[in-house]
């Protein structure tokens, strides 16, 4: 046996060698699988949905808004509740029904309110966060580059009072987003919608006049204003904000109107190109899917209905109701646009 032995120990010593490396490669290929495994995903764009909107609304029947509730459960990262710091209705419904984290906008449009009220703010700022845990963002005034446009003489006031609250509530809720709003065509001197583009200026101090006292830079988005086409969107369209600030963006509204065209007082929009389409509303979110989520992490549409049902009653209509008249992801009376499904997909692998 032992004779056996020493005639074949070249061919167990390759036997013992063979096993050595397979023993050997297995190990190391193990691993390499599990560090495949175990990568995160990518980074993406947490897109959301603003504003209580049913079909129907503000008529919409128990159904209507039940449909709602699921429809932004399922298909918003996070709600926008934008709302005026007294008028409190549908944050109260939203931290019932809405099971994600909430973009709260306080509205403090009035002077009074930021002149004699704005103890009584912090106060019910303390109480909401204390309340609603669910509130992960917070805005403190909105879009208030148009209020300094309004408020000329009384703005400085609202500054001294926002850096007030936004050091306060920081203190004591470190963990919430704070920040305050600016509409961003209006904050570059454009905006030809809302009127006065031909007067308005850059009123980019306004970040310098609040620097150190914000934790994100809210904004409200409408490249239509100006834009006739969603492909017109310069490249370089956020490059005076981001020369300027570091704090990453968040997009409290922003859409694109599907509605092709304007009657009566408004048919120069027409003329002009300034009007929507719902292949325009997909082409901006695609758009909007390239932005760069290190510098945009949150983008909020606005609106999941129409305000108004404008492809029938075009002619009840204000002009002023045609800026947002078409700017949701469906239609008034609950019917689906093109963009629907689009935003949809957003979610299929979350």
């Amino acid at each position: 046996m032992h004779t056996w032995l020493r005639e074949h120990k070249w061919a167990w010593a390759v036997m013992l060698l063979v096993l050595v490396l397979f023993v050997a490669a297995m190990w190391r290929r193990e691993p390499m699988q599990e560090t495949r495994e175990e990568q995160p995903p990518e980074p993406q764009i947490s897109f959301g949905i603003a504003g209580y909107s049913p079909a129907g609304f503000p008529n919409s029947s128990i159904e209507q808004a039940e449909a709602y509730w699921a429809d932004v459960n399922e298909y918003s990262s996070q709600l926008g509740v934008h709302v005026d710091w007294q008028d409190l209705n549908f944050l109260e419904v939203a931290a019932q029904k809405y099971k994600g984290d909430i973009v709260l906008v306080l509205g403090l449009q009035r002077p009074t309110e930021w002149l004699q009220s704005e103890q009584q703010v912090l106060a019910k700022i303390f109480e909401l966060l204390g309340k609603y845990p669910q509130i992960k963002y917070l805005g403190i005034g909105n879009e208030v580059n148009l209020l300094a446009e309004q408020y000329e003489a009384e703005f400085p006031q609202f500054l001294e009072a926002y850096r007030l609250l936004y050091w306060e509530t920081k203190r004591d809720f470190p963990q919430v987003k704070i920040f305050t709003t600016f509409q961003y065509e209006a904050l570059k001197g454009e905006g030809y919608l809302m009127g006065n583009a031909d007067v308005r200026e850059p009123q980019w101090e306004l970040l310098e006049e609040i620097a150190g006292y914000y934790d994100m830079v809210g904004l409200t988005v409408y490249p239509y204003f100006d834009l006739a086409a969603p492909a017109q969107i310069p490249t370089n369209y956020f490059e005076p904000l981001l020369t300027k600030v570091t704090k990453p963006i968040i997009v409290t509204e922003t859409a694109w109107i599907s509605q092709p065209s304007f009657p009566g007082e408004l048919v120069a929009l027409s003329d002009k190109g300034l009007t929507g389409s719902e292949e325009e509303q997909v082409e901006y979110l695609g758009y909007l899917q390239t932005l760069p989520v290190e510098k945009f992490p949150v983008v909020n549409w606005l609106l999941l209905h129409d305000p108004k049902d404008w492809s029938s009653r075009m002619t009840s209509l204000k002009p002023s109701d045609f800026t947002f008249a078409s700017a949701a992801l469906k239609n008034y009376d609950d019917s689906e646009k093109q963009i629907w499904e689009k935003w949809k997909s957003l979610f299929a692998t979350r």
